[in-house]
């Protein structure tokens, strides 16, 4: 009973939390949002281009797996998206 009412003594002072490393969770958020092309170059580019790599029965080079070599590619274009800020 009483890990209980610690717990929601816990849940109760969620709202008081102060920021991480000097910044506001909307900054956080932000900052998720700004890497948003990275994050979408490594979570569905990747995959895509790595089905791609084995439907067309393509050798990746230097030996890599065709998921690495699918995380490199689009780990670069989410990169130079979110650099230039722009997909085009």
């Amino acid at each position: 009973m009483a890990k209980l009412l610690l717990h929601l003594q816990m849940v109760a002072q969620l709202g008081n939390w102060q920021p991480v490393l000097g910044h506001s969770s909307m900054q956080m958020v932000g900052i998720l949002f700004r890497l948003g092309p990275l994050w979408f170059g490594v979570g569905f580019l990747a995959p895509v281009l790595a089905a791609l790599i084995v439907a067309l029965g393509v050798t990746p080079p230097l030996g890599l797996s065709p998921l690495a070599c699918g995380l490199i590619a689009g780990g670069t274009l989410g990169l130079i998206a979110t650099i230039r800020r722009t997909w085009l």
